[in-house]
């Protein structure tokens, strides 16, 4: 049976550890990490945390560390101790597929910040990728009405195929309003991060 030390705590990684044992991987955590076969790092790790670097000099050589978004700090800690990394943010499938809780926590956040319902409310999505897609959509399906600004032509064409206003964005949009946040026009826009 093969063996996954999966390190950190926070729900991505308790869902993974479960996901894996009932896959029938024996999962262990960084303490056992010398027993592995495979690390699971958390996500976008920009720096070498106390329990990264524990685990990586507790594993043994050729351990294939997995990782989402490592940053550098990582990566070099990684060839430092002559381990391989995996960036399985690399697949586009599981980018693909991220865009969807991504968009749900983005939702989550927007209705814990607002006074009123998304129903008939209007919104504005910057950018219209994976993520601005889920986005849009679930607006939609929620009531809200929705317009798009993107920069690329034809994301702004694949917006309004799919129903949503579009319009172009400005080129210091991603500097000027928080991702993904929207507002109703003629209201100031209130700068949070989404």
């Amino acid at each position: 049976m093969k063996t996954f030390c999966v390190v950190g705590h926070d729900a991505r990684q308790r869902a993974a550890a479960q996901t894996l044992q009932a896959a029938g991987f024996r999962i262990i955590g960084p303490e056992a990490a010398c027993q592995a076969d495979f690390v699971l790092l958390p996500m976008s790790q920009e720096r070498v945390s106390d329990a990264v670097a524990r685990t990586l000099q507790g594993v043994r050589p050729g351990t294939l560390l997995l990782a989402g978004r490592p940053g550098s700090p990582i990566q070099a800690a990684a060839r430092q101790a002559s381990l391989p990394l995996l960036d399985y943010f690399q697949r586009p499938e599981l980018e693909c597929l991220n865009a969807v809780p991504t968009a749900e926590g983005c939702l989550a956040l927007l209705l814990q910040l607002r006074r009123r319902t998304i129903w008939e409310s209007d919104f504005l999505v910057l950018g219209y990728g994976r993520i601005g897609r889920a986005v849009a959509r679930r607006l939609d399906l929620l009531g809200g009405h929705t317009t798009v600004a993107a920069r690329n032509a034809v994301q702004r064409a694949n917006a309004r195929c799919a129903g949503h206003r579009a319009g172009a964005a400005p080129q210091n949009a991603g500097k000027a309003a928080p991702r993904g946040a929207g507002h109703r026009p003629g209201q100031p826009a209130r700068r949070h991060r989404l």
